[in-house]
Order: structure tokens, then C-alpha cells, then sequence
């Protein structure tokens, strides 16, 4: 049976598939995703406005939020700072915590995303979905790490406030 009426989506573009080669250049796999479907033409239609941004000198800011951090890509996002690629961070603090946990050393581990999380209290075991970490040896850490940045900002204060003193007007 043959429709009467013009399709509303019949002046679109066309979707082609493109088959990939050994030597595809990165560039050319993000353009050819931009032809397809809906979150592969998103990363697209991102990477072409970060271009455009790189290009125009723009400030570029990274908003960080989920699990990405404790999930081992705080390395990638201090190689893109240091590297010049973005220019500010804007984060939830969980992610500044969960960082904690590589700055201090302690495990981070890939673990099931359906693990018991009572079970995993009863061994002062958490889980950031599929991410185990151990809360107990972050807050000792922290204690420890606090109390000496405490002792630090106290000691800076009193070295800003002497030298206020010797200031003459």
C-alpha cells in the first residue's frame, strides 16, 4: 500500500554505512560516526565544537561528574590539563574524594556491580557501581592529612599576619 502524503522525513539525509579500513585515521571514524546514529553523531557533533573552540582560543571548561574519576580517569584528565586541552574544572566533590584514593595509594578495584553491598560494609568494603574502594583507610588518611593542613594553614596565617605588621604606611 502506497501513501498518499510526502513523508516528513523524506528531505533528510540519508543514512549510509560506511565500512571501516585498516588505516582509518581517527579523524575520518569521528566524521563517519556523524553520518550515523544518534550518540555516535552527538560525539561527533562534541568533537566538532571542541574544534571549533580549540580553534578560536576559547576557555575551555571540563564538568566532571559520575564515576569517572574513581574509575581510573583521573589520569586522562591531568594528561588533557597538562597537555593545554582544557582550562578549567568544574567537579563534584565526590570526584575530589574518590581521587583521594589514588593520591594516598589505597586500592581501587574493578569489581561485580550486583556485589552485596551489606556484605561489603561487614568488610569496611563501598562500591561505586562496579568500583570497590575501602571508606575506612580514606577517613584515617584524611584525618591524618587534615589535621597537618590545618596545621599548615594556621602556621601561614600567622606568617601573613607578622608580615602585615611590618608593613609601614
Amino acid at each position: 500500500m502506497k501513501h498518499k502524503c510526502k513523508s516528513l522525513f523524506s528531505d533528510a539525509k540519508d543514512i549510509i554505512p560506511k565500512k571501516l579500513n585498516k588505516c582509518l585515521a581517527i579523524d575520518d571514524l569521528i566524521r563517519y560516526m556523524g553520518a550515523t546514529s544518534f550518540e555516535a553523531r552527538n560525539l561527533y557533533s562534541g568533537s566538532e565544537l571542541y574544534r571549533k573552540m580549540v580553534r578560536e582560543n576559547d576557555t575551555i571548561w571540563l564538568g566532571i561528574a559520575g564515576a569517572g574519576i574513581a574509575g581510573g580517569m583521573g589520569g586522562m584528565v591531568i594528561s588533557l590539563l597538562e597537555s593545554g586541552f582544557i582550562d578549567v574544572i568544574c567537579s563534584t566533590g565526590a570526584q575530589v574524594y574518590h581521587d583521594l584514593h589514588f593520591a594516598f595509594d589505597l586500592p581501587v578495584k574493578a569489581i561485580h556491580p550486583t556485589c552485596d553491598n551489606d556484605l561489603l560494609r561487614k568488610h569496611g568494603d563501598t562500591r561505586i557501581y562496579d568500583i570497590g574502594i575501602r571508606d575506612k583507610d580514606l577517613k584515617l588518611r584524611m584525618n591524618i592529612f587534615g589535621s597537618s593542613l590545618k596545621r599548615s594553614i594556621h602556621n601561614f596565617l600567622n606568617t601573613l599576619s607578622q608580615a602585615g605588621n611590618l608593613i609601614i604606611i
